[in-house]
């Protein structure tokens, strides 16, 4: 993730990976860049996790969702989302204060309790994700509710 996450056009900027699925919210300069962007990093992913099981062929499904993110109310729901969708998929009993490790929660630092959590060290290595260029996703969620808990849920 971190060789294909920060590319002129396109940047993975937070991201979660479930059992079955992956999340992401990357920026990009339009769809066509979003969908080649995409492609690249899932062709990364697919050769590394190969790699690793010693096997070959297809990873993902030809598929994924794109959801264009507009305003800043938007891109906060879509952050809290991300960031805490491993509390659906297993993750229901652990603390509130508890972060996904398979995710981008150690290098998001829009957190209200950062500085008080003594166990938010990112993991040695080249970071995986880019820091965000846009303005809605750099500050402008912020405007929506500030920063977010550790705590906060996704809203049905």
């Amino acid at each position: 993730m971190a060789a294909g996450c920060d590319k002129q056009t396109f940047r993975l900027c937070h991201f979660s990976i479930q059992p079955g699925h992956v999340h992401l919210i990357c920026e990009a300069k339009d769809t066509v860049t979003l969908s080649r962007g995409v492609q690249g990093l899932v062709i990364r992913l697919a050769r590394a996790l190969n790699r690793e099981w010693d096997r070959r062929g297809p990873v993902w499904a030809d598929r994924y969702h794109a959801r264009i993110l507009k305003t800043p109310l938007q891109t906060r729901y879509c952050i809290v989302y991300v960031l805490g969708n491993f509390r659906h998929h297993g993750g229901e009993n652990t603390s509130p204060m508890c972060i996904d490790a398979l995710s981008s929660c150690y290098w998001f630092s829009g957190y209200r309790e950062r500085d008080e959590c003594e166990n938010l060290v990112a993991p040695e290595g080249p970071r995986p994700v880019a820091d965000p260029r846009t303005w809605l996703l750099s500050t402008g969620w912020i405007r929506a509710g500030g920063l977010i808990s550790m705590a906060e849920r996704p809203r049905s």
